[in-house]
């Protein structure tokens, strides 16, 4: 049996080819939670998303098909502004505040599960220098990052190869 660990992704927000990496690795370890820091939607009435969309289905499918509960990571979002530029600030100026409570929601359900979990944040959340994982390490959790795939290093395989479950 694979060992229980974090999967930390970081995403390009809307990007068809992350969606869908996500959902392979989701379909893959079945873990016991997907945090996310953003939640997808499969209902987005703008036709010019198409492929977001399509991404969006594909990946709350995989979550549907395993079983898995979806959590939402970000609680610092919900008292951003309604104004988007105040919004963008607002998220701008709080990001390390934001990260270590992304980081706690983490560590409180990968205590509650005895499987993996994924948490998926923005490609910025997902840097070397993030304070999401100044928490996990002082709180002792395991984790692996995969990077989008627009950045260099992205990790997928190597997280893949731990699991031997078939899609």
């Amino acid at each position: 049996m694979p060992t229980k660990r974090m999967i930390i992704m970081g995403e390009t927000h809307g990007f068809l080819e992350d969606k869908l990496n996500q959902a392979r690795i989701i379909r893959r370890i079945k873990p016991g939670y997907v945090l996310m820091e953003q939640e997808s939607s499969d209902s987005d009435p703008d036709e010019t998303y198409d492929a977001q969309k399509r991404g969006n289905q594909e990946l709350l499918l995989a979550i549907k098909e395993t079983g898995t509960e979806i959590i939402r990571c970000d609680a610092q979002l919900n008292n951003a502004p309604e104004n988007r530029l105040a919004a963008m600030l607002y998220v701008l100026f709080n990001n390390g505040t934001r990260e270590k409570e992304m980081g706690y929601i983490a560590v409180s359900y990968y205590q509650k599960t005895d499987s993996s979990i994924v948490v998926i944040v923005g490609e910025g959340h997902a840097r070397q220098k993030s304070k999401i994982y100044k928490v996990l390490r002082s709180e002792g959790v395991p984790y692996e990052v995969v990077r989008s795939i627009y950045k260099p290093q992205n990790g997928l395989e190597e997280i893949l190869k731990g699991f031997i479950d078939s899609v």
